[in-house]
């Protein structure tokens, strides 16, 4: 009578093409299509929350103020804008002349803030740069964008 026990590497074969033999069947495949379909729809279209800063760790990574007008030439300032990706912090805005003197600063919650006219005014033509720096809750630095320039042409 012969032996009908399986050996050791016989069986872990069998083993492998019954486990196997589960992912040739079309609804396996499906299924997992299906699956990994759902889970990057809900990833793309679950809204996110802007980061609330409470402490510099909580900063968007990647994500940046930036500093967007005035820029470039102009004849007289106006509005300071940027964009930001905090929600409750606060701004500075710093505006300096070509020789690095501050010639304004102010402080908002806005992503964006006029500038007095009296101040506007005293602005001679020439070149300047400004740029905004956020703050948290606490009153910590926690981002600062680039140095954006402008210059106020004459008037003819």
């Amino acid at each position: 009578m012969p032996d009908t026990r399986a050996t050791p590497s016989e069986g872990r074969a069998r083993d492998r093409e019954i486990r196997d033999a589960g992912w040739r069947r079309p609804a396996v495949w499906l299924a997992g299509l299906v699956g990994a379909s759902a889970a990057i729809a809900i990833a793309v279209v679950i809204p996110r929350r802007p980061a609330t800063l409470t402490s510099p760790d909580t900063a968007i990574r990647g994500g940046e103020i930036g500093a967007s007008a005035p820029a470039g030439p102009i004849a007289a300032v106006g509005e300071f804008a940027w964009t930001s990706p905090y929600t409750k912090a606060s701004y500075r805005v710093t505006v300096v002349n070509a020789a690095g003197a501050i010639v304004y600063t102010t402080f908002t919650s806005q992503e964006h803030v006029t500038m007095p006219r009296n101040q506007a005014a005293r602005l001679a033509p020439g070149r300047y740069s400004w740029t905004v720096e956020a703050f948290d809750v606490q009153g910590r630095n926690v981002a600062t964008s680039r140095t954006q320039s402008f210059e106020i042409t004459p008037q003819r």
